[in-house]
């Protein structure tokens, strides 16, 4: 089984990477991330994506089991 491992971060070591209006940012879902208090009057706006293999098992409380729909490929078996 996969689990995530905890790390320590040195954020002295930070790097400030400003996205324009109307850009955004496109990374793997470990590397740590932030963003600083939006003090602006708009909006800020998030779509997140995860994929995985579908052989993956869910094991997490079942009234908190997002639903997950197969993007490419077929089920092999029933995802629990």
């Amino acid at each position: 089984m996969n689990t995530v491992q905890e790390i320590q971060v040195n954020e002295s070591r930070a790097a400030a990477v400003p996205a324009r209006p109307g850009h955004g940012s496109l990374h793997h879902c470990l590397t740590y991330h932030g963003t600083p208090p939006n003090r602006t009057p708009h909006r800020r706006r998030a779509i997140i994506c995860h994929y995985m293999p579908l052989d993956f098992r869910y094991t997490g409380p079942e009234d908190d089991r997002p639903p997950f729909h197969v993007v490419r490929g077929r089920r092999c078996g029933e995802i629990v």
